[in-house]
């Protein structure tokens, strides 16, 4: 690993005084692709080592990020998995789709479909700014958000009938210097890289996890060491092996103590954003109801042969709610009042670590476990172009552990053209790990 100032200072802006910064680098060399056949699925020697014991120790999901967080713990339970035959039908994926929905003026109307279509990741915020805006002022928004798309995902314009789309959009922003003034030019930008989750590098909220896990969990770790990590960090470290390409991915970190924090680089960095991970957004809204709220986190553990704990956060795309009792908290919670009704209370807020103006507060439910449905009722939701050869083995793989890494009943995943076209509903496939 390779210290590195501008790592550092991150670091210790993301986490706690006096903590090191790092850079660290996770490297692989795959194996050649060799000659596989279409349809073929390549073997892969996979070792044989004991399966660690996966505990599930908290659940939680965001509520409202603006003005402040609000956490609820366990998780309100409202992405649901459709089981509807014509709701699973895949639709036109590409972007040039979107032009059905372009108004006269050029912009858009910002809806939860365009903006699945788009792959928000945080839609929430722009939603209810767009509930307060005319409707011009809407439209222009719109229009904005279709070019940040099509700025982030490579590959989204490269049609001609997306160039044109986009050229409208433009056209309508470059005549509207007057009314982006009154709805201000630094509010808009904010909001559109919220949206889009474009980010100057992540930590992961490793001060709300130490207050959600319980002491059961927590107290061994000044004893034992911990390292705080996302669930796709652990893919890519366990899967490096078998990449038949190239791997050289980089992720910050910081060490206090006995413990080690992974972070995230910032978008775009060490790694491109394709359409085909805006595809991924549009195929979830087609799928999962409410797709639009962001996935509830799983805390999950274990511990290394070495003593040493590995916490980390899942997070499922949906709940197939044939396997759960009853659908709980199946309506999303937006207010005060409906998390009370809903059998939460409030703790005392504290400080957002990046962010001395930002308060969050845990809202905890009496509920008689922290994580109230089957971890196998998880489902994760994959789309891909083929599962054949070498890279359809290791994608496989890499399906498989994401989803063992919390427990999840199913992969299922959607066969999709490389340009995102539409896909029968027999292609569909179902994979449980």
């Amino acid at each position: 690993m390779d210290r590195q100032s501008g790592y550092r200072e991150r670091s210790e802006k993301g986490g706690a005084t006096g903590a090191q910064g790092w850079k660290g680098k996770l490297k692989g060399k795959g194996k050649s692709k060799g000659d596989w056949r279409k349809g073929q699925v390549a073997p892969l020697n996979l070792p044989t080592a004991k399966w660690p014991e996966l505990c599930a120790a908290a659940s939680y999901c965001y509520a409202l990020k603006d003005p402040h967080f609000e956490v609820l713990s366990p998780a309100c339970h409202c992405r649901w998995f459709k089981h509807d035959p014509c709701a699973l039908k895949l639709t036109n994926l590409r972007f040039e789709a979107l032009k059905e929905m372009q108004r006269l003026s050029g912009g858009f109307e910002v809806t939860v479909g365009l903006l699945a279509s788009l792959g928000a990741t945080e839609p929430g915020a722009v939603l209810r700014w767009a509930k307060s805006l005319e409707p011009h002022q809407g439209e222009l928004l719109g229009a904005l958000l279709v070019l940040k798309s099509a700025e982030l995902h490579l590959g989204a314009r490269s049609s001609a009938e997306a160039e044109e789309m986009c050229r409208r959009c433009e056209a309508l922003t470059a005549k509207s210097s007057e009314v982006l003034e009154l709805m201000g030019r630094q509010k808009l930008e904010e909001i559109l890289g919220q949206t889009f989750g474009v980010i100057k590098g992540l930590w992961s909220f490793f001060e709300l996890w130490e207050r959600l896990l319980p002491s059961k969990v927590l107290c061994p770790l000044s004893d034992t060491g911990a390292i705080f990590c996302t669930r796709f960090f652990l893919v890519d470290l366990a899967t490096a092996a078998w990449s038949p390409y190239e791997i050289d991915e980089c992720y910050p970190l910081f060490i206090k103590s006995n413990q080690v924090y992974m972070g995230q680089l910032p978008r775009g960095f060490a790694r491109e954003t394709t359409d085909g991970m805006r595809q991924g957004h549009q195929l979830e809204a087609a799928w999962v109801l409410n797709s639009h709220l962001e996935e509830e986190k799983i805390l999950m553990s274990f511990q290394l042969p070495c003593g040493q704990h590995v916490i980390y956060a899942a997070a499922p795309d949906a709940i197939d709610p044939r396997k759960c009792t009853e659908r709980i908290g199946s309506e999303p919670l937006e207010r005060e009042e409906d998390f009370l009704k809903a059998g939460y209370e409030a703790g005392p807020p504290f400080s957002y670590p990046t962010d001395a103006k930002k308060q969050c507060r845990i809202w905890r439910s009496q509920r008689a476990s922290a994580v109230d449905v089957p971890l196998d009722a998880y489902v994760e939701i994959k789309k891909t172009t083929h599962l054949n050869g070498l890279n359809g083995s290791y994608k496989l793989l890499k399906y498989w552990l994401q989803a063992a890494l919390v427990k999840a009943g199913a992969v299922c995943v959607a066969f999709a053209d490389d340009t995102g076209g539409r896909v029968p509903h027999r292609d569909l496939h179902n994979a449980s790990h």
